[in-house]
């Protein structure tokens, strides 16, 4: 099982990516690709995501765990184009989150199922 670690100034893991492949035979697409992505909310706080990297295969569950604040939500908000990176980029089924032409077919491809359904979007 892939696993990406994200680290933080300190060295520590604030949020971490597993990604279980359902066989290597099976995976052959790549659906998924974020790249150096870096986002804030604002100018002047610190990166809320920085310098993420990863990609998933067809075939792959992805779950993303992570402390309170680690970026778990953000992330989510980006890959299905809810949020806009400043730097980076992130595809979706080939096409990129900022292009507003296919922005609802990312949001149909990429599901956000929150802790709290009562609180979903």
């Amino acid at each position: 099982m892939p696993f990406f670690s994200l680290r933080g100034k300190e060295g520590t893991a604030s949020l971490c990516i597993f990604a279980k492949q359902a066989g290597e035979e099976e995976i052959v697409k790549e659906l998924i690709q974020v790249n150096g992505v870096f986002f804030r909310y604002n100018e002047d706080a610190d990166d809320a995501v920085k310098d993420v990297s990863f990609s998933v295969f067809e075939g792959e569950w992805l779950t993303i765990v992570g402390h309170n604040g680690s970026g778990k939500s953000t992330l989510a908000k980006l890959l299905n184009g809810l949020l806009q990176p400043y730097a980076g980029t992130i595809t979706v089924a080939g096409f990129q989150t900022d292009d507003e032409e296919h922005i609802w077919d990312d949001r149909r491809r990429v599901g956000v199922v929150s802790q709290n359904p009562d609180n979903q979007f």
